[in-house]
């Protein structure tokens, strides 16, 4: 009678545990993914316009910027309001939200002819992945790719090769900045309570 009892009480009790505990995982897993691909799908639109520029038309690669923005700022914005509704940590939505603003701000310095980069917007990108050196360089092998200097047929293209292997080499420095950013949120994330 007493272990009829127990069962009756105490099984339900475990598996319903069990059972919000899968979900919690199950949530966590997708909420990661979702952090993952929204950073990795715009820094890949970023990096393909980057590197298509010097061939496409400044409108073109603008509208393809605008359209990976619109769909990075509607994934980031979900994101956050998961973050900051499902977590007890309150910070996590916040550090998320830096982190999304900072590819942002990113965007903004691809586009070196944007008047809304600011020293402001660069600080904040500076500050974000740790190191100012590799900006400022993949900056000055951006500006030497796209100003086409005039030479021979022939060492222009070479030139203009080298030039843009040398801006993708540091752009992935930076864009594995991104990432081990992303990496320690997604962490974070992985560590912390929700209130689920």
């Amino acid at each position: 009678m007493v272990g009829a009892l127990l069962s009756s009480l105490l099984l339900p009790s475990l598996t319903r545990q069990w059972q919000n505990h899968e979900k919690e995982l199950e949530f966590r897993a997708t909420l990661v993914e979702e952090m993952n691909t929204a950073t990795a799908d715009f820094v890949v639109a970023l990096k393909q316009a980057t590197f298509n520029f010097a061939r496409e038309k400044p409108q073109v690669v603008n509208r393809a910027l605008n359209i990976a923005w619109a769909d990075f700022d509607r994934r980031q914005a979900v994101i956050t309001g998961k973050l900051s509704s499902y977590f007890q940590d309150p910070g996590l939505g916040d550090t998320w939200k830096r982190h999304a603003d900072a590819l942002v701000d990113f965007l903004y310095f691809l586009r070196a002819e944007d008047q809304n980069f600011t020293n402001a917007r660069r600080e904040k990108i500076v500050n974000y992945i740790g190191e100012e050196g590799t900006l400022v360089r993949l900056e000055e092998a951006l500006e030497r790719m796209n100003s086409g200097t005039p030479s021979p047929e022939e060492e222009q293209a070479e030139q203009e090769q080298a030039e843009q292997y040398e801006a993708l080499a540091l752009f992935i420095e930076v864009e594995k900045r991104w990432y081990s950013k992303l990496d320690a949120l997604v962490g974070t994330v992985l560590e912390t309570n929700t209130v689920i």
